[in-house]
């Protein structure tokens, strides 16, 4: 909490997703999304993934990662 981070910036862990997908989105402090990235999993199955995200320098100096194990819709 409160790092400064690299760029670009690795996500690395094991996740299960019953999309087949994992979504990194990078957000500033006041919420609005920097980058997203995305990669893909085996479906239903614990597996290792690494995410890497280039991002462009923001205006603001804080922000957080939000990860997901599925995609919006337009209907969310």
């Amino acid at each position: 909490m409160n790092e400064r981070i690299a760029n670009p910036i690795k996500i690395a862990g094991r996740a299960k997703s019953e999309t087949g997908a994992i979504i990194a989105t990078l957000l500033d402090k006041n919420g609005m999304t920097i980058e997203t990235a995305r990669v893909s999993v085996r479906k239903n199955e614990l597996t290792p993934f690494e995410i890497e995200i280039k991002y462009k320098r923001p205006n603001t100096d804080l922000g957080l990662i939000k990860q997901s194990l599925r995609e919006r819709s337009a209907h969310n």
